[in-house]
C-alpha cells in the first residue's frame, strides 16, 4: 500500500502549543475542540459549516448546546 494511501492512525500534538492557546476553555469545549481537530485529521479536508452536522462531531449535548459552544470555539 502506497505510504499516503494509509489510513492516518495518529496525529501529532504540540501540547504546549494547544496548552497555551485553548486555556481558556472549560473542559466541554476541550473536547469538541478535540473532536472536531480528530474529525478535520482523519477526512481531510474541514467539516461542513453546518450546526446541524457540527453538534454531532463535537459530541454536544444538542444543537442548542452547540450553538452556545461555537462562538468560543470559532
Amino acid at each position: 500500500m502506497a505510504e499516503d494511501r494509509r489510513p492516518r492512525t495518529w496525529m501529532p500534538i504540540y501540547w504546549g502549543d494547544y496548552l497555551r492557546d485553548t486555556g481558556h476553555l472549560t473542559a466541554a469545549l476541550h473536547g469538541a475542540y478535540l473532536m472536531l481537530i480528530a474529525h478535520y485529521w482523519s477526512g481531510g479536508q474541514p467539516p461542513p459549516d453546518d450546526d446541524a452536522v457540527l453538534w454531532r462531531i463535537a459530541r454536544a449535548d444538542s444543537v442548542a448546546h452547540w450553538k452556545r459552544m461555537r462562538p468560543t470555539l470559532a
